[in-house]
């Protein structure tokens, strides 16, 4: 896995524990109200469900200081992993590049001197029949250029061209300039779409980077503007499942996937024990939670 796998796992994790800290706060605060009540049934299953709660929280935790470490171990190579990609740019490719151009010329060479051989084979031949043919039965030898198959094969193989360059950016470099560069080619007609709604450029609930136009159906594109009207279907590149609509003249219901309004950064990675909308909102400190988004990238 790559530091930014570790990364997101991390983030993950991170609004994992969030939500189970938050549900056994809730379940701590249904004992003591049960008690008060005098339901001792309803205090034990409270208590027994934070025991629950209790051990998933400690795999979380762990979880989360070897992703850490992970991170840390990462960071520490950078440095050594940059020199690794530098001569590789700068002194192993040249040197390589340089050879293999040169057995491309040769490889283009081939073919015509195989024909050649063919011509000087052939007239060989007619000439030793001729001089043959003049002495009677005195022959002589005549060795011809027997070239081997493989030269053929070679000579029929495309080289393809390589590039002047090594490209040494990392993967998740890669996948940050792809997604910068199509957010150049949406940002025009999408900013417009947006600004016929006043709303901001929509940004992920658990990253909080921006959110880019994508297919949602193959008989629409992922975004349209016209004269009076406009669309756009918006999905995080990273988290697929934070979605959104957004056209003029307004629709009701163009909200897709965008989970409660009260908790932004968490509703990516409920546990498989918090699932529903009604668990949510039983948890009294997720009510007025109203961190969220996060810094562009």
């Amino acid at each position: 896995m790559s530091a930014q796998d570790f990364k997101g796992r991390l983030e993950t994790t991170k609004q994992e524990i969030l939500l189970v800290n938050a549900k056994m706060l809730a379940l701590d605060q249904a004992k003591e109200k049960a008690i008060e009540m005098g339901d001792g049934a309803a205090a034990i299953k409270s208590k027994h469900d934070a025991r629950a709660l209790q051990e998933r929280l400690e795999d979380l935790t762990i979880t989360k200081a070897a992703l850490e470490a992970k991170l840390r171990i990462c960071k520490t190579n950078e440095a050594k992993a940059l020199q690794i990609r530098k001569r590789l740019a700068e002194e192993v490719y040249p040197a390589g590049l340089a050879k293999y151009e040169k057995v491309v010329r040769v490889q283009a060479e081939l073919q015509p001197a195989l024909d050649e051989f063919t011509t000087f084979n052939n007239t060989m031949i007619a000439l030793v029949n001729e001089h043959n043919e003049l002495l009677g039965g005195d022959v002589i030898y005549m060795p011809g250029f027997n070239v081997p198959r493989e030269f053929y094969a070679a000579a029929s193989v495309k080289l393809e061209p390589l590039p002047k360059v090594l490209d040494i950016r990392l993967a998740s470099q890669r996948e940050e300039d792809r997604l910068n560069t199509l957010f150049k080619e949406q940002e025009p007609t999408v900013s417009k779409i947006l600004k016929h709604i006043n709303i901001a450029w929509p940004l992920c609930q658990t990253c909080g980077g921006k959110m880019l136009a994508y297919r949602k159906s193959l008989d629409l594109p992922p975004f349209k503007l016209d004269a009076n009207k406009g669309y756009a279907f918006l999905r995080c590149p990273r988290h697929g499942e934070q979605t959104r609509d957004i056209s003029f003249p307004t629709q009701p219901e163009m909200m897709v996937g965008k989970g409660p309004t009260s908790l932004p950064s968490v509703v990516a990675a409920l546990p498989p024990n918090l699932t529903s909308s009604q668990d949510l909102a039983s948890i009294p400190s997720l009510a007025t939670d109203k961190k969220g988004g996060g810094k562009t990238k």
